[in-house]
C-alpha cells in the first residue's frame, strides 16, 4: 500500500504543475502529470535512465513529463524520499526531502535584460539547487516540496 499522505500531497497539485498539461488535455495527447497507478512503465523507465538514476520505479508517486513528444526523458519524478528533476542541457537534480532546509521562488532577468522568469531554489544541507524549467510552475512545485518536507519531518513518510 502506498503512503496515503504522500499520495494526497501529490494529488493536491496534480494538473497544476506543468504548462504542457493544458495543451495535452486540449490536444488529447499523452498526459503530462501522471500519478501513482497511472504511469506507464516505459515513461518511468525513460525518466530513471535519463535523470533519476537510483529511483525505484515501484516508489514513483508523480512523473511530470516536460518533453515535446512525451518521452518523459526530461521533467520531474517524485518518490517517497526524493525529488528528481532534469532540464535540457543541465545536470540532473536529486534532492532528498530530509536534506531540504527551505525553498524559495526568485525572479531572474534573462541575459539580455528583456524578460524575467521564475526559478525555484531548493536549499539543502549541502548545496542550493536551482530549477529553471520554463514549463514547470515554480510556486506550485514549491508548495509540493514544502508539503513533502513537512511530511518527512513529521515522519508521515
Amino acid at each position: 500500500m502506498k503512503n496515503e499522505k504522500l499520495f494526497q500531497a501529490v494529488q493536491a497539485v496534480r494538473g497544476k504543475l506543468c504548462s504542457l498539461t493544458e495543451i495535452a488535455e486540449k490536444e488529447k495527447t499523452t498526459p503530462r502529470e501522471l500519478v501513482y497507478g497511472s504511469i506507464p512503465d516505459k515513461l518511468v523507465n525513460n525518466a530513471i535512465k535519463a535523470y533519476a538514476s537510483g529511483a525505484d520505479k515501484s516508489d514513483v508517486y508523480l512523473l511530470v513529463d516536460t518533453t515535446i513528444f512525451g518521452s518523459a526523458k526530461e521533467g520531474l519524478l517524485v518518490t517517497s524520499n526524493t525529488l528528481y528533476a532534469d532540464e535540457k542541457g543541465e545536470s540532473p537534480v536529486k534532492a532528498d526531502y530530509a536534506d531540504i532546509t527551505s525553498t524559495e521562488v526568485v525572479m531572474t532577468e534573462d541575459s539580455k535584460g528583456k524578460d524575467d522568469y521564475a526559478s525555484l531554489i531548493i536549499h539543502t544541507k549541502n548545496r542550493d539547487i536551482r530549477i529553471d524549467n520554463y514549463v514547470i510552475y515554480k510556486s506550485v512545485l514549491k508548495k509540493l516540496i514544502d508539503s513533502l518536507v513537512a511530511l518527512k519531518k513529521s515522519k508521515a513518510i
